[in-house]
């Protein structure tokens, strides 16, 4: 039954110790992330304005294509365009 105690108080000890940490964190965090495309602007523009071909930068696009159903209505590339 000591160890059990023993195992417990640690336990308990872990998890305040979290709490008290976390009391002194910064409340919000930022994250940047920059990238150098070698290409004019307005070419990389009329090349990411088209919707089919954003998926080509976002890896979770990648993953599981076989699980979600991807439908495409409108004129790709215009302000009225719909992606369900």
């Amino acid at each position: 039954m000591n160890i059990l105690t023993t195992i417990l108080l640690a336990l308990a000890a872990v998890v305040a110790l979290l709490l008290v940490v976390a009391l002194f964190m910064k409340k919000q965090h930022y994250v940047k992330r920059d990238i150098v495309i070698d290409a004019p602007r307005q070419q990389v523009f009329d090349f990411l304005r088209f919707l089919k071909n954003q998926e080509r930068f976002n890896k979770w696009a990648s993953r599981g294509k076989e699980s979600r159903k991807e439908e495409f209505k409108g004129t790709d590339g215009t302000v009225g365009f719909v992606y369900t």
